[in-house]
């Protein structure tokens, strides 16, 4: 629930729990679905926001 800083958040977390030997590898996922909050006739901000992963 950290909208568009979720995926740094966690690359934050992946780094810090890498450089303390706590994890020797990490999986970090991040998606988006914005689509069912959006209002697609409002041309102003539909353009600007869509769904969206990263791996």
């Amino acid at each position: 629930n950290a909208a568009c800083s979720g995926f740094v958040y966690g690359l934050t977390v992946g780094n810090g729990l890498i450089a303390s030997g706590a994890a020797a590898r990490i999986l970090l996922i991040g998606s988006e679905k914005l689509s069912v909050l959006l209002d697609m006739e409002d041309r102003s901000t539909a353009v600007l926001f869509g769904d969206g992963a990263g791996a």
